[in-house]
């Protein structure tokens, strides 16, 4: 069988996306595309994965596009509630925007900000260590990688004080 066209490919992940929008099974489409186009299942499998990729996309914009929405409203009942003198309803606005941003840490987990509380952790030592071993098949890696680490050790130092 001769090798689709542009059109006939477009087409064809059309007719199969479709066909995922009504519900029809991998099986049912397998059936549809042999019938149809004669493909085998490999063939037919990429079609399935095309389809599925714009469900994923559109999937994508939308929700960018609702949450750029949700913002923009928040943000205008912000600028109302101000204007208004509604200090309370712009602390509460102000939350949900801080919110809907991801700017507060997860409930009931603290964040620990200083380097020093990373650095002194047992967790960091062992990362370290299985780093440095990973990277150990690769010297020019390793002697940067190494470098860096020491510069961050240096910066987590405390200042030393002035001799003055």
């Amino acid at each position: 069988m001769a090798k689709a066209t542009k059109v006939e490919h477009e087409t064809r992940v059309t007719e199969v996306y479709r066909f995922l929008i009504q519900g029809a099974t991998r099986p049912m489409i397998l059936r549809h595309a042999a019938e149809k186009w004669g493909l085998k299942t490999r063939q037919t499998e990429a079609y399935i994965a095309l389809a599925r990729e714009r469900f994923a996309r559109l999937a994508e914009t939308v929700r960018d596009e609702e949450f750029g929405r949700a913002l923009e409203q928040l943000n205008d009942l912000y600028q109302k509630s101000l204007t208004g003198k509604d200090y309370a309803n712009c602390l509460r606005v102000r939350q949900e925007l801080s919110e809907h941003l991801g700017l507060y840490p997860e409930k009931g987990r603290k964040i620990d900000t200083t380097i020093q509380v990373l650095l002194a952790s047992p967790s960091w030592g062992l990362f370290r260590q299985r780093l440095l071993d990973v990277l150990a098949r690769h010297p020019a890696a390793l002697a940067d990688v190494a470098r860096e680490f020491g510069a961050l050790q240096m910066a987590a130092l405390p200042a030393a004080p002035d001799a003055n």
